[in-house]
């Protein structure tokens, strides 16, 4: 299991200037199609199916209606059908996505339209069995399905992250140095010993040590960049981040 870093491993960090990201395009042409901001709304889709769809198992929603629910949401929000009357939920995409996909279950359940099957364009591709087969996996907890959803959505945005942290180091001829150390990112790793590790590498203590602060440093960096993606304006990064972590902090059972 992925260990998730404590928020501290962030702090301290310089503001950083982002340019337009995913959701800041999508909400700048809520109304309109430009080929960045349809670009942008794919993209949006792609990497978020998957907590959409177990969101809507978490709901109530069996496999197949849940599936035809996927693919119905994200026809309505690459048409900006669920665009146009942004309110509250404006700033962040987590919360958009939350109340959208709720509103649009519950507006599916009492028409009862939810089990058509058959002509429904697949506006996202995902694999249903490998999705049902994940979310079999997911434990059995007392969390809200909203809950779920939020410390969902975080996991997948640490997991990306650390994807991408990986194949930094991969393209720096670091691979090794990364899977050997990767579990010390986590700022609650500091009291392991270090010294036989070292000595595997082939480095000082000290050398191992200022690696693995290089490595948490990028790996806030790059979680900063990712937040990024999912808020209106830089200004809401820091609350994003925080709140985030605060999801593990609540009770599983």
């Amino acid at each position: 299991m992925m260990t998730v870093p404590d928020s501290p491993t962030i702090t301290g960090r310089p503001r950083v200037e982002f340019p337009a990201t995913r959701w800041s395009l999508v909400l700048r042409f809520q109304r309109e199609s430009s080929q960045a901001s349809d670009r942008a709304l794919s993209e949006l889709c792609r990497l978020y199916w998957y907590p959409i769809y177990a969101y809507l198992r978490w709901l109530g929603a069996h496999r197949d209606e849940a599936e035809d629910l996927t693919q119905g949401y994200f026809e309505k929000l690459i048409s900006r059908q669920l665009l146009q009357d942004l309110r509250e939920e404006k700033g962040r995409l987590r919360t958009f996505l939350a109340l959208t996909v709720k509103r649009f279950y519950v507006d599916q359940v009492r028409r009862q339209t939810a089990q058509r099957r058959g002509g429904r364009t697949s506006f996202v591709p995902f694999e249903i069995d490998e999705a049902d087969e994940r979310f079999r996996a997911e434990p059995i907890t007392a969390l809200t399905p909203e809950h779920q959803f939020e410390r969902r959505w975080a996991l997948l945005l640490l997991e990306s992250v650390m994807k991408d942290l990986e194949r930094e180091y991969v393209e720096r001829g670091r691979g090794d140095l990364f899977k050997r150390i990767k579990h010390l990112v986590s700022w609650n790793a500091n009291d392991e010993p270090q010294a036989d590790l070292a000595k595997q590498l082939g480095m000082s203590v000290g050398a191992l040590r200022m690696s693995i602060l290089r490595m948490r440093k990028r790996y806030g960096q790059l979680l900063s960049e990712a937040i990024a993606q999912t808020v209106a304006s830089p200004e809401e990064v820091d609350g994003e981040i925080a709140y985030l972590f605060s999801v593990f902090q609540r009770p599983a059972a």
